[in-house]
């Protein structure tokens, strides 16, 4: 899962990231020296948490994290579209 990260606040992140049991890993850009940085100058890590059965709970500690401005938790979502070669499929929310 991507995470948005402020630079200053990287390793920080990373422990509440390892604590939370997850395995974060700093994105690095292909074909240059360095991490990705976003628009708003942020790092991004990719977090493995493993299969995310309820996304509410770790959605809320994720947020609770100094320094974590984002996250690729979709917990408010009750469609969702993807693009495929073959054409778009739809996930929708169980009820």
């Amino acid at each position: 899962m991507p995470v948005e990260v402020l630079p200053f606040a990287a390793r920080l992140v990373e422990q509440h990231l390892k604590d939370l049991g997850g395995a974060p890993v700093l994105r690095l850009g292909k074909m240059k020296d360095g991490p990705v940085i976003t628009d708003n100058g942020n790092f991004v890590m990719d977090a493995d948490f493993g299969v995310i059965l309820n996304p509410k709970a770790p959605a809320e500690r994720l947020r609770s994290i100094p320094g974590l401005v984002e996250h690729g938790i979709l917990d408010n979502l009750d469609e969702l579209h993807l693009a495929r070669v073959d054409g778009v499929k739809v996930i929708r929310r169980l009820r």
